[in-house]
């Protein structure tokens, strides 16, 4: 027998809640903690089967991605290019509080880790890079940073944005090992 559940209207929204962005330290420690393998890892490949294998064979490169060593010097990187998107946020540069509406929140940090870590994996390097982090970050962070009104009727897109930053945020040289 089917049950069925009553139609409730929803409320209207009267209060629009501000959300404020974790401070430095608990965002240091949430990108961090990417460095442990989770017990349940997110699914992020959406594949065909047929091309890549069963589901079990996507979960366990998953679990070699996040098994990927990533140095210190690289997560601070991957968190001050996304620190750098919030708008009118310390040294956040002109060029974002004049083009961004709303940058990127903690979880951009653990995501361009993460994509860091798999394009390590893809050009066969077992530790992840600033420069990875700079190939991954527009695929990750588009649609995470929202540009203003007047910077769209200009023709600038949130690829823009990250290229600019991106040139802007020059990571110190890599250790050659």
């Amino acid at each position: 027998t089917l049950h069925y559940l009553p139609v409730i209207p929803r409320p209207e929204k009267i209060v629009c809640a501000v959300r404020n962005y974790m401070d430095h330290h608990n965002e240091v420690l949430a990108a961090g903690m990417q460095r442990e393998l989770s017990e349940k890892p997110p699914i992020f490949l959406r594949v065909w089967r047929s091309q890549v294998g069963h589901g079990q064979d996507i979960i366990r490169l998953q679990e070699i991605v996040r098994r990927v060593p990533v140095a210190d010097h690289v997560i601070r990187y991957a968190m001050k290019l996304v620190r750098l998107t919030r708008v009118n946020k310390g040294d956040t540069p002109k060029f974002i509080n004049d083009n961004v509406s709303w940058g990127a929140g903690p979880r951009a940090s653990i995501y361009l880790i993460l994509a860091a870590k798999a394009r390590a994996i893809l050009h066969g390097r077992v530790h992840a890079t600033t420069e990875d982090v700079r190939a991954v970050a527009a695929p990750v962070l588009r649609h995470r940073v929202l540009t203003t009104f007047n910077a769209e009727a200009a023709g600038v897109t949130s690829d823009d944005v990250i290229k600019r930053l991106i040139k802007v945020l020059a990571p110190r040289e890599e250790l050659v090992v």
